[in-house]
């Protein structure tokens, strides 16, 4: 499950706001689509541009 912090009032990220949510019985599960939308697209962009493996030797070059 992901964490979400409101970092303006939780600068140090110790209040998980899904988990206090079901705690204190908030509603904080509206976040989840909007978040699995842009997960879904990064993984997409990840899959089109892979990322550099580690160990790459610098400078790198990419593939043509």
């Amino acid at each position: 499950m992901p964490r979400l912090y409101n970092l303006l009032t939780d600068p140090k990220e110790q209040y998980d706001l899904i988990e206090k949510g079901r705690r204190d019985g908030e509603a904080n599960f509206w976040v989840m689509p909007p978040i699995s939308k842009l997960v879904g697209e990064h993984l997409s962009s990840l899959e089109m541009e892979p990322p550099i493996q580690l160990g790459t030797p610098d400078p790198y070059v990419p593939p043509k």
